[in-house]
């Protein structure tokens, strides 16, 4: 009796993983509109971090629907250092991204979050502007993926209209 009553308990309360997200998540089955917003005029982060969500978050067997992710994407370089010839000897970028997710009824989602990285500059103006761009391609990829999870993985208050 006592070993019946323990492989109940065994099978029914053995497992004590739950995913993060459900794989028929309602979100994940639809295409997401993306708007992106950069005050760059001739920077390429803005269609850099639009390919990289579109492909994040936007398969090719997703039902087209009204859901719309609106993203603000915002650089900001700092310099670390001044050394004593009146150079800097490093440079901060810093992105800030603030989203909102709109469905057919209005606001599901929002919230900001941001990403740092820095590197040293050098005498040599080509390698700098390696660093930089490669700094640049690094964050940008961890902010998209970071926000295409955040999306995937929410629990909205209420329930999700995506339909046309």
């Amino acid at each position: 009796m006592k070993i019946i009553l323990f492989l109940l308990i065994f099978f029914f309360q053995s497992c004590a993983y739950k995913p993060l997200y459900e794989k028929n998540n309602l979100i994940s089955n639809y295409k997401i509109n993306l708007i992106i917003k950069s005050k760059e005029k001739y920077g390429n982060d803005a269609s850099l971090f639009r390919l990289l969500l579109k492909n994040n978050l936007n398969y090719q067997s997703k039902k087209p629907s009204q859901l719309k992710l609106i993203v603000s994407l915002e650089k900001n370089k700092i310099n670390l250092g001044i050394n004593k010839d009146l150079t800097t000897s490093g440079i901060s970028l810093r992105y800030i991204v603030n989203y909102s997710l709109y469905d057919k009824l209005g606001l599901l989602l929002s919230g900001s979050f941001s990403k740092e990285s820095s590197y040293n500059l050098t005498k040599n103006a080509y390698g700098n502007l390696v660093s930089n761009e490669d700094s640049s391609k690094k964050l940008i990829k961890s902010l998209s993926e970071t926000l295409a999870y955040t999306i995937i993985t929410s629990k909205f208050k209420r329930k999700v209209s995506p339909w046309l």
